[in-house]
Protein backbone atom coordinates (compact mmCIF):
# COMPACT_ATOMS: atom_id res chain seq x y z
CA UNK A 1 0.00 0.00 0.00
CA UNK A 2 3.06 2.42 0.65
CA UNK A 3 4.69 1.19 -2.13
CA UNK A 4 3.07 3.19 -5.16
CA UNK A 5 3.24 6.25 -2.85
CA UNK A 6 7.08 5.87 -2.56
CA UNK A 7 7.16 5.63 -6.21
CA UNK A 8 5.50 8.46 -6.75
CA UNK A 9 7.66 10.28 -4.29
CA UNK A 10 10.82 9.29 -6.49
CA UNK A 11 9.43 10.37 -9.63
CA UNK A 12 8.60 13.73 -8.30
CA UNK A 13 12.32 13.55 -7.49
CA UNK A 14 13.51 12.36 -10.78
CA UNK A 15 11.74 14.95 -12.57
CA UNK A 16 13.21 17.54 -10.02
CA UNK A 17 16.65 16.04 -11.02
CA UNK A 18 16.02 16.70 -14.46
CA UNK A 19 14.89 20.35 -13.84
CA UNK A 20 18.17 21.00 -12.12
CA UNK A 21 20.15 19.25 -14.74
CA UNK A 22 18.11 21.48 -17.62
CA UNK A 23 18.67 24.84 -15.72
CA UNK A 24 21.96 24.34 -14.81
CA UNK A 25 22.74 23.39 -18.51
CA UNK A 26 20.74 26.40 -20.13
CA UNK A 27 22.15 28.63 -17.68
CA UNK A 28 25.76 27.36 -18.59
CA UNK A 29 24.90 27.86 -21.40
CA UNK A 30 23.66 31.52 -21.96
CA UNK A 31 26.58 32.18 -19.69
CA UNK A 32 29.13 31.50 -22.09
CA UNK A 33 27.00 32.07 -25.41
CA UNK A 34 25.43 35.26 -25.00
CA UNK A 35 26.91 36.19 -21.55
CA UNK A 36 23.17 36.31 -19.79
CA UNK A 37 22.81 33.85 -17.16
CA UNK A 38 19.72 32.64 -15.58
CA UNK A 39 19.37 34.93 -12.36
CA UNK A 40 17.51 32.72 -10.48
CA UNK A 41 18.68 29.09 -11.28
CA UNK A 42 21.37 28.88 -8.47
CA UNK A 43 18.32 29.62 -5.78
CA UNK A 44 15.65 27.56 -7.00
CA UNK A 45 18.39 24.52 -7.50
CA UNK A 46 19.44 25.18 -3.89
CA UNK A 47 16.61 25.56 -2.06
CA UNK A 48 13.96 23.73 -4.25
CA UNK A 49 15.25 21.31 -6.12
CA UNK A 50 17.99 19.73 -4.28
CA UNK A 51 15.90 19.18 -1.03
CA UNK A 52 13.14 17.68 -2.93
CA UNK A 53 15.17 15.55 -4.82
CA UNK A 54 17.09 14.42 -1.73
CA UNK A 55 14.17 13.67 0.74
CA UNK A 56 11.52 12.26 -1.23
CA UNK A 57 12.80 9.10 -2.74
CA UNK A 58 14.51 7.95 0.71
CA UNK A 59 11.75 5.45 1.63
CA UNK A 60 11.97 3.69 -2.13
CA UNK A 61 15.51 3.60 -1.65
CA UNK A 62 15.28 2.22 1.63
CA UNK A 63 12.99 -0.31 0.32
CA UNK A 64 14.74 -1.38 -2.74
CA UNK A 65 18.27 -1.90 -0.81
CA UNK A 66 19.72 1.63 -1.81
CA UNK A 67 21.03 2.27 1.61
CA UNK A 68 24.22 0.96 4.00
CA UNK A 69 23.54 -1.36 6.03
CA UNK A 70 27.33 -3.02 8.07
CA UNK A 71 26.16 -6.51 9.03
CA UNK A 72 29.79 -8.07 9.40
CA UNK A 73 28.31 -8.99 13.13
CA UNK A 74 24.46 -10.45 12.05
CA UNK A 75 26.34 -13.24 10.69
CA UNK A 76 28.45 -13.94 14.18
CA UNK A 77 24.90 -13.84 16.16
CA UNK A 78 21.91 -16.29 16.16
CA UNK A 79 19.30 -15.31 13.38
CA UNK A 80 17.07 -14.45 16.11
CA UNK A 81 19.41 -12.18 17.96
CA UNK A 82 19.98 -10.48 14.30
CA UNK A 83 16.53 -10.19 13.97
CA UNK A 84 16.20 -8.22 17.46
CA UNK A 85 18.98 -5.78 16.86
CA UNK A 86 18.09 -5.24 13.53
CA UNK A 87 14.48 -4.44 14.70
CA UNK A 88 15.22 -2.16 17.80
CA UNK A 89 17.60 -0.09 15.32
CA UNK A 90 14.53 -0.08 12.82
CA UNK A 91 12.19 1.09 15.00
CA UNK A 92 15.50 3.72 16.47
CA UNK A 93 15.57 4.66 13.13
CA UNK A 94 11.77 5.42 12.06
CA UNK A 95 11.33 7.01 15.56
CA UNK A 96 14.23 9.75 14.76
CA UNK A 97 12.69 10.03 11.33
CA UNK A 98 8.75 10.43 12.14
CA UNK A 99 11.10 13.42 14.72
CA UNK A 100 12.20 14.61 11.83
CA UNK A 101 9.34 14.57 9.75
CA UNK A 102 7.03 16.36 12.71
CA UNK A 103 9.42 19.01 13.72
CA UNK A 104 10.47 19.61 9.85
CA UNK A 105 6.06 19.89 9.05
CA UNK A 106 5.91 22.33 12.60
CA UNK A 107 8.54 24.58 10.12
CA UNK A 108 6.69 24.46 7.02
CA UNK A 109 3.86 24.98 8.36
CA UNK A 110 5.10 27.98 10.14
CA UNK A 111 6.99 29.00 6.59
CA UNK A 112 3.26 28.56 5.43
CA UNK A 113 1.11 30.34 7.57
CA UNK A 114 3.05 33.43 8.10
CA UNK A 115 3.82 33.41 4.15
CA UNK A 116 7.37 34.00 4.89
CA UNK A 117 9.29 34.87 1.54
CA UNK A 118 12.68 35.52 0.27
CA UNK A 119 12.31 39.02 -1.04
CA UNK A 120 14.25 40.19 -4.39
CA UNK A 121 13.63 40.59 -8.03
CA UNK A 122 11.15 37.67 -7.36
CA UNK A 123 9.35 37.01 -3.54
CA UNK A 124 10.57 33.20 -3.64
CA UNK A 125 8.05 31.68 -0.79
CA UNK A 126 9.76 29.59 1.70
CA UNK A 127 7.27 26.91 2.12
CA UNK A 128 7.64 25.53 -1.30
CA UNK A 129 11.24 24.51 0.11
CA UNK A 130 10.11 22.71 3.52
CA UNK A 131 7.31 20.84 1.59
CA UNK A 132 9.31 18.10 0.80
CA UNK A 133 11.11 17.21 4.08
CA UNK A 134 7.89 16.10 5.97
CA UNK A 135 6.89 14.61 2.96
CA UNK A 136 10.07 12.12 2.44
CA UNK A 137 10.69 11.62 5.90
CA UNK A 138 7.28 10.68 6.76
CA UNK A 139 7.32 8.05 4.27
CA UNK A 140 10.62 7.05 5.58
CA UNK A 141 9.67 6.24 8.81
CA UNK A 142 6.60 4.51 7.49
CA UNK A 143 8.53 2.12 5.68
CA UNK A 144 10.91 1.66 8.61
CA UNK A 145 8.33 1.17 11.26
CA UNK A 146 6.36 -0.94 8.91
CA UNK A 147 9.69 -2.58 8.16
CA UNK A 148 10.28 -3.13 12.01
CA UNK A 149 6.72 -4.90 12.66
CA UNK A 150 6.83 -7.01 8.94
CA UNK A 151 8.20 -10.85 9.03
CA UNK A 152 11.45 -11.63 9.18
CA UNK A 153 11.92 -11.83 5.65
CA UNK A 154 11.97 -8.28 5.02
CA UNK A 155 14.97 -8.31 7.35
CA UNK A 156 17.03 -10.81 5.40
CA UNK A 157 20.56 -9.80 4.69
CA UNK A 158 21.16 -12.71 2.61
CA UNK A 159 20.22 -10.58 -1.01
CA UNK A 160 23.53 -8.61 -0.38
CA UNK A 161 25.46 -8.16 -3.16
CA UNK A 162 28.76 -9.70 -3.14
CA UNK A 163 32.05 -8.45 -5.22
CA UNK A 164 33.36 -10.87 -7.80
CA UNK A 165 37.11 -11.79 -7.64
CA UNK A 166 38.95 -9.72 -10.26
Amino acid sequence: MLAPVEVAAAVIAALMMLIAMVLNTADALLRYAINSPLNFNLFVTENYLMVGLICMPMAWAFRTGGYIRITFLLHALPRKVGDILLRVGLLASGIYCAQLAWLSGYNWWDAYSTNSVDMGVVDWPWHWSWIWIPIGMGLLSLRLLLTTIGPAAGLDVSHEIEEEAV
